[in-house]
């Protein structure tokens, strides 16, 4: 893989598939597609409507932007270099989705996919990329598509398993092994929205009381996660913001 990185886009059913395998897959990619979703917000709240207008001091916003980063990016990492995806351009093959030697350096979301980069010119690549995504997708499966580019769709993710390891072993990783009922990916689901909104409220209270502009984008911003993540009760939200305190 060169320096430039790469880019994986992977539709948001395509990792939803892998919660019922088992309560912490179920747990690890519930936290990634929302943290995705988190990471955009943060940065369009924190950075775009605070640094750039000057709401937002820029050291300050930094250090918010890079700690949201640090946290859910590494996760997300951590997520993708568990699993093997299903090359749809080989039959029974299956490869690695995230090799060892790669991070996630940036992610963004779009019409239902989760997008990463591994590196800064990918990440570029990635935020400028403007070309409806079912057209890369035809594109790609076609094996027509920009060649740093995975894009990956319907029931074509697994657990990597060592003892399987890759190639032509797909017919062992497919169809998925569950554990969970969909009661409990629920429950794992609802339980893991509220450990983000409390990492979200920590990660602000950097900037809470630092000036009027910075508590207004903060206030602003603690509405749209609580609606983003669904944490909408108000016994429940008094209840997450007593734990954050």
């Amino acid at each position: 893989m060169t320096s430039d990185g790469r880019r994986i886009y992977i539709h948001e059913y395509s990792l939803g598939c892998l919660r019922p395998v088992s309560q912490i897959l179920s747990e690890d990619v519930t936290r990634a597609i929302w943290a995705t979703k988190l990471l955009k917000t943060f940065h369009h709240h924190v950075y775009e409507q605070g640094v750039l207008l000057g709401l937002v001091r820029s050291d300050s916003g930094r250090a918010v932007a890079s700690e949201a980063q640090d946290q859910w990016g590494s996760s997300m990492s951590t997520l993708l270099r568990s699993l093997v995806r299903r090359r749809v351009d080989a039959s029974d093959q299956v490869c690695r989705l995230l090799e060892e030697d790669e991070d996630v350096v940036a992610t963004c979301g779009e019409s239902g996919y989760l997008t990463f980069a591994t590196g800064e010119i990918a990440a570029s690549r990635m935020f400028d990329d403007h070309e409806p995504l079912h057209q890369l997708l035809v594109a790609t499966n076609a094996g027509l598509g920009p060649k740093d580019l995975t894009m990956i769709r319907g029931r074509n993710l697994a657990p990597f398993e060592q003892a399987l390891g890759i190639g032509g072993v797909s017919r062992h990783y497919f169809p998925l092994r569950v554990t969970l009922t969909p009661e409990q990916v629920e429950v794992v689901a609802r339980e893991t929205r509220h450990l983000l909104f409390q990492e979200s409220i920590r990660m602000l209270d950097g900037l809470r009381g630092q000036t009027s502009d910075e508590a207004l984008i903060c206030g602003n911003l603690e509405l749209v996660v609580r609606h983003l993540l669904g944490i909408e009760d108000s016994h429940q939200l008094q209840e997450c913001s007593s734990q954050c305190g």
